[in-house]
């Protein structure tokens, strides 16, 4: 029992391991690949450009999207209007979601009814 007890901690920490370092952002843009988005590769962003985060920037089906993790979901929904600042007077979305913040601008006008932004926000909200 001691044994299988010890099995789980430890696939569990290891899951959880799996989480940092850009683990969530690379479990977002496989579940973008898998509906069929097209993201492109998610680079990091040098510096902090939303508040304290460390963000990860990229397309999706023609989106500019930016993937950021929080230290907490506090400073996430904090950085939402970091995130409103930098999608200016474009068509876009800055939502967090638990200790992540999605920020997506359609600067080349590929989503003119929208249809694909919100794609990309729902998968987000259920790769997460």
């Amino acid at each position: 029992m001691a044994r299988r007890l010890g099995m789980i901690l430890l696939i569990a920490g290891l899951a959880a391991c799996g989480k940092s370092e850009g683990g969530q952002v690379d479990s977002v843009v496989t579940a973008w690949q898998k509906a069929g988005l097209e993201p492109t590769k998610f680079e990091p962003i040098d510096g902090k450009p939303l508040e304290d985060g460390a963000c990860r920037a990229g397309s999706v089906g023609g989106i500019d999207v930016t993937v950021c993790e929080y230290k907490d979901t506090e400073a996430a929904k904090k950085a939402e209007s970091a995130g409103l600042a930098k999608i200016g007077d474009t068509t876009g979305v800055s939502r967090a979601e638990g200790k992540m913040l999605i920020v997506l601008a359609d600067r080349r006008g590929h989503d003119p009814n929208g249809r694909t932004i919100n794609r990309i926000v729902k998968t987000f909200s259920e790769a997460r």
